[in-house]
């Protein structure tokens, strides 16, 4: 029995006692109401967490989409500015035509014969337009059609450009719309001149009769995809031209299904940039960033669009990639919540609590792309800044000196940086120190100071500095990438693929920052107008290969011509051009074209066939023929296709 009393004892004794029992009971309930708060309050503040990350993830995503559409709406503005260039180009170089024909034919006293000239090589069957001479009767006179082909069609009476002209008062270019040759059966555009004899009356019309795709052969699938659109529009509202990809659009039936919102007459001298939708304008329904550029002196307006769903496909890959991370990463936080949850013990929710900071703070200062960086100035006794030392940085800063984080603090400016470069880094730290904040963007090379071996080739970085209670605060993120493929994109746009010599847009750019200096200089600049002859029997003997093989040998003979302050580029087909800068005189470019006239003698050998090319020259002097690039350019272009009327293989700087 005894033993038994005990058992009761020992039993009773380990409950409180009564006068305890309230205290013993509100610990208790506190507890639980503790841990309640905590399986309720933590699952809510982790949804309520992910809710605003999957908000800003989404918001970060439309923002990086609208910037890619402005910047292909900042892309699709140079382009079509590009291409009024172009068209402007185009348009002055047939009227040039034009009035050289107007001009011989008056001389002549109407005797003029196209023909004659057709046959001397002036008007190469490759070219993609003919000339017609149409007199007073509406009667062809003279063509560069062949004659089988034109005889059916002698007479345009009827023409809607030759009733123009005879009744206008003055000669003015007419530019028709787009209609299908009657000769040729395709779509053609029609310019045209007065005529008069030496009365000054009527007497009839010079008609140059070009393909549509010759105002759009500037099209680069490179800028603008497989999808994109070039063209041109009258400021009637008819289009002249248009093309999609490597596919001409006839203007009848057009490939648009409503008009595109083009400038009127009264603001046509703005070139405007917006994204069309392409299921109520385009025949295909795809999206495009349109803009439009006014051709300078004509009634037309250049346009070009790239297609929205190219530009945007690698946004859509890398929305798909974070879309998917961040629904693995959700779904982590969410398990991992749930399961913090289970726990009950406060101790090792706690342990847990702390873990979670520990691993944030490692997240948010290592696995970032920036280096960061916190310096304190040192003073000399004058009190002035001499250096600078470092208190505290992150172990991606410590990395760009090859270092882990705690063999950096301590160590100065001076140290880390070369002879070369330190000027520039402390430059700016002083001037941080001064205005609150600098921003600039700097080089880290192998040159740099307390790095352990080599840091290979030179990196640029993004440095932001801050000012911030007497230290400084600097952040470092690697743009050497960014950097090269913006170079890699400017000199692929600029260079010529097939012959590596700069292209026609870079002579655009090139030339008129040349003339300003050479203005500055008070010096001369020559610009020489090289057209191949006989380029195009190599065509169409040895096929194309071979005459693209010429096009390099060529531009290599350039090169080797050129001297000190000589340019050239490659203009298109078989043009090139050649910018002779700080040029003493006339003589001295003239001297220059017939060397290169002289390197051509020797013929040109290709897979065992000798080819005989010569070369047809222009010149333009600034500021003697004219004042800037494109008159320039025109001028001595002008004066090639005098030598090319005349015995060719030669050299002229003066028009006819």
């Amino acid at each position: 029995m005894r033993l038994s009393t005990t058992r009761v004892e020992l039993g009773v004794s380990a409950l409180p006692r009564p006068k305890h029992l309230h205290d013993w009971l509100h610990k208790r309930l506190y507890f639980l109401k503790g841990n309640l708060r905590f399986v309720l309050c933590w699952p809510l503040a982790a949804l309520l967490g992910i809710t605003l990350a999957w908000s800003t993830f989404f918001h970060n995503l439309e923002r990086e989409k609208i910037q890619i559409g402005n910047d292909a709406l900042a892309d699709v503005s140079i382009i079509a500015r590009n291409h009024a260039s172009h068209a402007k180009r185009t348009i002055d170089s047939i009227d040039q035509i034009l009035l050289l024909i107007k001009l011989q034919w008056e001389a002549s006293g109407g005797t003029l014969q196209l023909e004659s000239l057709k046959s001397r090589g002036m008007f190469p069957d490759a070219m993609p337009f003919n000339v017609s001479i149409i007199g007073r009767d509406g009667i062809r006179r003279t063509t560069t059609f062949e004659p089988r082909k034109s005889a059916p069609y002698l007479n345009v009476y009827d023409g809607s450009y030759f009733l123009v002209h005879k009744k206008a008062a003055a000669d003015f270019l007419v530019i028709g719309k787009p209609i299908i040759g009657r000769i040729t059966g395709k779509e053609i555009i029609q310019y045209s001149r007065r005529l008069v004899d030496q009365n000054n009356q009527f007497d009839g019309v010079v008609l140059v009769s070009v393909e549509t795709a010759y105002l759009n052969d500037d099209y680069d699938s490179i800028t603008l995809g497989r999808n994109g659109i070039l063209g041109t529009v009258g400021t009637d509202g008819q289009l002249r031209a248009a093309r999609i990809g490597n596919a001409m659009q006839l203007a009848e039936p057009s490939f648009l299904t409503s008009a595109l919102p083009l400038p009127s007459n009264e603001d046509s001298a703005l070139a405007t940039s917006t994204l069309v939708d392409g299921a109520t304008s385009f025949l295909d329904r795809r999206n495009r960033y349109i803009s439009w550029h006014p051709v300078a002196g004509y009634p037309v307006v250049a346009f070009a669009g790239i297609d929205e769903e190219e530009v945007l496909a690698p946004y859509w890959q890398r929305r798909h990639d974070s879309i998917v991370n961040a629904l693995w990463t959700t779904l982590s936080i969410l398990l991992f919540t749930l399961l913090s949850v289970g726990y009950s013990v406060r101790l090792v929710w706690r342990r847990h609590q702390l873990e979670l900071a520990r691993v944030a703070h490692r997240v948010a200062s290592e696995s970032g792309s920036e280096g960061f960086y916190l310096m304190q100035p040192i003073k000399d006794d004058a009190g002035a800044i001499i250096d600078f030392q470092i208190t505290e940085c992150n172990e991606r800063g410590a990395s760009f000196f090859q270092r882990h984080c705690n063999e950096m603090i301590g160590e100065r400016l001076s140290v880390l940086y070369s002879a070369t470069q330190l000027p520039a880094w402390r430059s700016m730290l002083l001037a941080a120190m001064k205005t609150g904040e600098q921003v600039a963007e700097l080089t880290l090379s192998k040159g740099t100071k307390g790095t352990k071996g080599t840091m290979g080739r030179q990196r640029i970085v993004h440095v932001k500095a801050r000012a911030a209670q007497g230290n400084i605060a600097v952040t470092l993120r690697d743009i050497t990438h960014e950097k090269e493929l913006i170079h890699s994109l400017e000199r692929r746009t600029q260079e010529d693929m097939l012959t590596g010599l700069p292209n026609r847009a870079w002579a655009a750019t090139f030339l008129p920052g040349a003339i300003g200096h050479a203005a500055a200089r008070h010096s001369q600049l020559a610009v020489l107008f090289i057209d191949l002859d006989g380029f195009k029997t190599v065509n169409d003997t040895l096929g194309h290969a071979a005459g693209d093989e010429v096009l390099r040998m060529t531009a290599k003979r350039l090169l080797e011509a050129a001297g000190p302050h000589t340019h050239i580029a490659r203009f298109g087909g078989d043009e090139f051009l050649v910018i002779l800068e700080n040029v003493e005189d006339k003589a001295a470019a003239a001297q220059l074209a017939q060397r290169l006239i002289d390197m051509f003698q020797t013929p040109f050998l290709i897979d065992g066939n000798e080819a005989l090319i010569g070369t047809s020259i222009g010149i333009g002097l600034y500021p003697e023929d004219a004042g800037d690039a494109e008159t320039l350019i025109r001028h001595a272009d002008t004066a090639m296709y005098a030598v090319k009327m005349g015995n060719k293989h030669g050299h002229n700087h003066r028009t006819a």
